[in-house]
């Protein structure tokens, strides 16, 4: 008898579609034990797409939580480390002014003005500080810087004048309507700016709001100019004279300024009244008139 095996008794097509399923599935198991991922796209996920997508959308929000507090985190430490240093500066100021930081013959108020101007000039810049683009300080408007440079504070920009330039310019046009020659006009100019930028400099360190009055009269051809300010008691008479005999090398850095403050006025004099500093300086006018004849 002979038997007769054909393709419906043995189905060779359908076994070998088997293998190759086989195979297939052995090869994707491969690759999941070694990459770690169950499927490579939304297909093979299959009913599991769904609960998949909505798991990693809400990771992807977590994720953003997560860079926001990281953010948050770095702004405040920060924040903390600005407002350590300003607490430093302030403490620092305190220190230079205290009679025991003096020095043989008051000799540290010479250097005084240029020491407080550097930390006016630190304390600006901390308070301008910059994190990912948005200012610390600047309250709302976190893209706009909050305090100006020192040099724009003092000296001005951008076509505006700073407060010393503003005080001077109405004390000269004060003294031109009393009839005032050029040279007193100018050597009151020059010895109210570095008296103004002693004030600025080494009275207003603590960076808080603080005020400065001029007062002028003229009687009888004697200018009178109280120059008052509320900032930390500081006598600028104090200030050692330098010795103009000494050589560069050993001279005091120092006390040039209200040198020639003394050499252009007639009299200077300190008082501290009900908590402000006042300078109050004195100049016999001589008039252009006068000086002609």
């Amino acid at each position: 008898m002979v038997n007769v095996v054909n393709r419906s008794m043995y189905p060779v097509q359908t076994g070998m579609n088997l293998i190759s399923k086989m195979q297939d599935r052995f090869a994707q198991l491969q690759v999941q034990l070694a990459t770690g991922q169950k499927a490579t796209n939304l297909a093979e996920m299959g009913t599991d797409r769904f609960v998949t997508l909505s798991m990693q959308s809400r990771i992807s929000r977590i994720e953003g939580y997560q860079n926001s507090i990281d953010m948050v985190n770095m702004r405040l430490s920060v924040f903390d480390q600005v407002i350590g240093r300003l607490d430093k500066v302030e403490s620092n100021a305190r220190a230079a002014i205290s009679p025991s930081a003096y020095g043989s013959s008051n000799v540290n108020f010479g250097t005084a003005p240029s020491l407080a101007r550097s930390q006016l000039d630190e304390m600006i810049n901390l308070l301008n500080t910059e994190v990912d683009g948005r200012y610390l300080f600047a309250g709302g408007s976190v893209d706009k810087r909050p305090v100006e440079t020192i040099g724009a504070l003092l000296d001005g920009a951008n076509g505006k004048d700073g407060y010393i330039q503003v005080a001077a310019e109405k004390v000269r046009r004060f003294l031109e309507t009393h009839g005032a020659g050029e040279a007193d006009v100018t050597g009151i100019d020059v010895a109210l700016d570095e008296i103004l930028t002693n004030v600025v400099n080494y009275g207003f360190e603590d960076g808080g709001a603080h005020e400065i009055v001029l007062v002028l009269s003229i009687a009888s051809n004697l200018l009178t100019i109280e120059v008052q300010d509320d900032g930390r008691p500081f006598d600028p008479l104090g200030i050692p004279e330098p010795d103009l005999e000494a050589d560069l090398e050993s001279r005091q850095i120092g006390g040039l300024g209200m040198h020639f403050v003394r050499t252009l006025l007639d009299r200077v004099s300190y008082s501290r009244r009900n908590g402000w500093n006042v300078l109050k300086l004195e100049k016999h006018l001589v008039a252009e008139a006068e000086k002609a004849s």
